[in-house]
Formats: C-alpha cells, structure tokens, sequence
C-alpha cells in the first residue's frame, strides 16, 4: 500500500501544481564534467529573466560533485552529466559526477548525508530514493534528513521490454505466458523499475520471478544476454536497442503516449489500468542547508536545465527535463 501511495505521489503530484578553483584528485568511478569549446550553453528562454541568474552568488567555490546511484550510460547518469557540463561552463568551476552504485543506492546516500551542508556534495538520483526507504532498504528518511534542492519532471516513459528474439509480440501475448509458466523479471530491488513490474503482475494477475538486475545498464546486457524475459529501462535507452533489432517494447508505464515514441502503446491504454508511473528526478544535499545556498543552487541548476545546449542535448537522446524552483520543489515534496 505504500508503495502505491508513493506511485500515486509521483504519478500524479505534478498535475496538482505543476572564481575557478583547482581540480579535487577523482576517485574511483568519477569523471570530471566540463563543457567543450563547441559546446557552448545558450541563452536563458524567454520568461527566465526573473529566475536567478549562473553565477548567482552562493554558488560553491569548491569542486561540486553530483553522486548518481546509477551506471554511467543510463538515463539518469546521462541528464546528470548534461547539467554539469552546463555548470561548469556557467560558473567556470568544477563539476564531478561520481557514481556510486553500490548499496542499491545506500552509499551514495550515506555519503550525501554525511556531507558537509556547503554545496559541494550532492545527490542527483530519481524516485528509487524514496522507494528505498518506504520498502525498508535504507533506514532514513529523505525529508527529515536531507535537504531538497530541485525536482525535475522527466518527460521520457519507462518501458517494458524484451529480447527481439522472444515470442512476445505484446502485452498481452507476454501476460499469457506468464500465465502458463514462470518468467523472469530483472529489476534492482526496491526501484521503480521493480514497482513497475509488481504493479502490471497485480494488474494482470499474474506472478512473475522477480531478480536483482542492478542497474538500468546491467539489465540491458541480461536482457540482451537472453537471461532475463522481461525488464523495464527508460524510453530514451530502450529506442537504440528497438532501432538495432534486438530489443522490442511491448509497453510504457507513462499516463498517455510520448509523441516521440508514439508508436508504443501505454499499460493503461491496453487494459492494465493500474501500471502507470512517471518519473521524476530529485536533487538533494546534507540536512540543515542555509535557505539562501539552496536557492543558489536551484537557480544555478535551472539556469543549467534551460539553456539549449542542454535542451537540445537531451531532446537528441529522447529525454526533456522541467526542472522546479524551490518553491515548487517544497510544494511537491508535501505529496510525497
């Protein structure tokens, strides 16, 4: 029931209200982010001008690093490394997305919380931080003991998959095998990947064997490796595998159909009523953060998320962010 209520928080809460310092040595599984001379952030939309402007003051001197409990490669990695090329080159400091994975995120987490309340360590992670900690995975809460900073709605479906090479040419024809027999569905336990899954298994009535996958890319190569009959991964991920042949969508867990992968029908749509989830990305810091260095922060990572070399970059990997101010921010985290 938690679990649902969460799906029906963040399905559904947006419709209600929608100077350079040197390099910090990198550890493992950092990559420093910087944009390219042809990479350069264009101008603020129109109607931006009364957001806070890049460089606003407050905005750590010291190198920021965005910790991403998720592999480089997935779509959540991806729109991190996105934004901080666009900081660096608007603040002209250092940006470091670090991923950290292990723990189904508990590490990450750990190491945000346990962060100095400066700004420079940040988590960047979507709804599976919240997932973790209903489902009992990690023992703190994320309102009482982390900062909100941003929220982003992400305009890009989760899908269900499978090998092209499987006999399920639908839904359906994958409900009604798995009516006959036991099949197997990866996740990382206690995402929203995970959530999705359960939710269609109780819509349809089904029971499906379900197994840690890990992250969005592990799943990837155990679908493709033929050891896994179903899996969800994002839109965004899945249309290169659906273009090469070796992947089929059989669904999306959106609300309504994406007009950039409009030929893939909803759950909702096909009679599975109850498997709908859309997802959003949240950006967090140490609990007790001064107000004035949250707002910098969101006004920088705004400024960031609208210009167009990132719009343009996301649109080109089928993926689009509408990022909140702090207000927004606080007003959706009382959904949730």
């Amino acid at each position: 029931m938690l679990c649902l209520t969460l799906v029906a928080a963040l399905g559904f809460g947006l419709l209600s209200g929608c100077s350079n310092s040197k390099p910090a040595a990198e550890k493992p599984g950092e990559t420093k982010v910087q944009a390219s001379e042809t990479e350069q952030p264009g101008e603020e939309p129109e109607g931006a001008a009364d957001k806070p402007q890049a460089g606003a003051p407050g905005w750590p001197s010291d190198t920021v690093t965005f910790y991403v409990p998720a592999s480089a490669g997935g779509g959540t990695d991806v729109s991190a490394r996105a934004l901080a090329t666009a900081i660096s080159e608007n603040t002209s400091s250092n940006v470091i997305v670090s991923n950290l994975t292990s723990g189904n995120g508990t590490v990450a987490y750990e190491t945000v919380r346990g962060a100095k309340a400066d700004g420079t360590e940040l988590l960047y992670f979507h709804a599976n931080f919240f997932l973790n900690y209903y489902n009992g995975i990690y023992d703190q809460a994320p309102l009482e003991n982390f900062t909100p900073i941003a929220a982003a709605f992400v305009l890009t479906p989760q899908v269900i998959v499978v090998n092209a090479d499987s006999d399920y040419e639908t839904l359906d024809d994958f409900v009604r095998a798995a009516e006959e027999k036991t099949l197997t569905a990866g996740c990382q336990n206690g995402g929203f990947d995970d959530l999705i899954l359960k939710l269609l298994a109780s819509d349809a009535r089904i029971e499906l064997k379900m197994v840690e996958a890990g992250s969005e890319t592990d799943r990837i190569t155990a679908l493709l490796g033929k050891n896994l009959d179903v899996a969800v991964i994002s839109a965004s991920v899945a249309a290169q595998y659906i273009e090469t042949g070796d992947m089929r969508a059989l669904a999306s867990a959106s609300q309504e159909r994406d007009s950039q992968y409009s030929e893939i029908p909803t759950c909702k749509e096909l009679g599975y009523e109850g498997t709908v989830f859309d997802t959003m990305l949240f950006i967090f810091g140490p609990k007790d953060m001064d107000p004035e260095l949250v707002e910098a922060l969101n006004g920088e990572i705004r400024a960031a998320a609208d210009n167009d070399f990132v719009q343009e970059y996301l649109e080109s990997t089928g993926t689009k962010l509408a990022m909140y101010d702090v207000e927004e921010t606080n007003a959706y985290m009382l959904v949730l």
